[in-house]
């Protein structure tokens, strides 16, 4: 007579050995295993720290006081009709940047200097890797918005159109390129020297 291990069972309407179900549940196993580590949000070994770090410097160096940067580009190459109408918007989203900045600049620096504060004692204090990838991530491109508003300010207070106005934003771009270049790098040593420590043999 077989052992208990041999007999098949049952499962509705199929018929599996406790072998096969036991292959299938290590196969579920280790699904859910990968899934879990892809979704994880631990920090500097999750996808979504790269991802997050890709997209947002992508997102963040597409726009130019808020213009597309293709918009202003279609709009150089336009006829005269058109680069009034691209310095016209400009002026406008340089206006809102200085008022959002006269109305809640104050407010905004004290609440991002708070959650900074937080986020620096937590990952370097407390050694919290998620706080310092949220740090590394989110301080470089709130560096972003004094370049706006300088600027912003610029073109209004000079009265920038035309040629002097292309020449202010391509300066904008290129500090926008300079201050996301640098970013990614020191992101991502610094995230490659996270998950070596953390694959170090002990």
């Amino acid at each position: 007579m077989g052992s208990l291990t041999d007999h098949p069972c049952v499962f509705g309407n199929s018929l599996i050995g406790p072998r096969d179900a036991n292959k299938k549940a290590d196969v579920s196993l280790d699904l859910s295993t990968v899934i879990s580590e892809t979704l994880s949000l631990r920090a500097f070994d999750s996808l979504w720290y790269w991802l997050i770090l890709g997209c947002g410097w992508t997102f963040a160096t597409a726009r130019v006081l808020g213009v597309p940067w293709d918009l202003v580009q279609r709009g150089w190459t336009s006829d005269t009709d058109g680069r009034a109408e691209l310095d016209a918007l400009i002026h406008l989203f340089a206006n809102r940047v200085l008022a959002l900045s006269d109305r809640a600049g104050v407010w905004i620096l004290g609440l991002v200097s708070f959650i900074y504060t937080v986020l620096a004692v937590a990952g370097f204090v407390y050694q919290v890797q998620f706080a310092q990838a949220v740090l590394i991530l989110a301080f470089p491109m709130s560096l972003m918005v004094p370049l706006n508003v300088s600027t912003a300010a610029r073109i209004i207070s000079q009265n920038l159109y035309a040629d002097a106005l292309r020449a202010s934003l391509r300066q904008h771009r290129l500090w926008q390129h300079i201050i996301a270049a640098v970013s990614i790098l020191i992101s991502a040593l610094w995230g490659i020297w996270q998950m070596l420590q953390g694959y170090a043999p002990i």
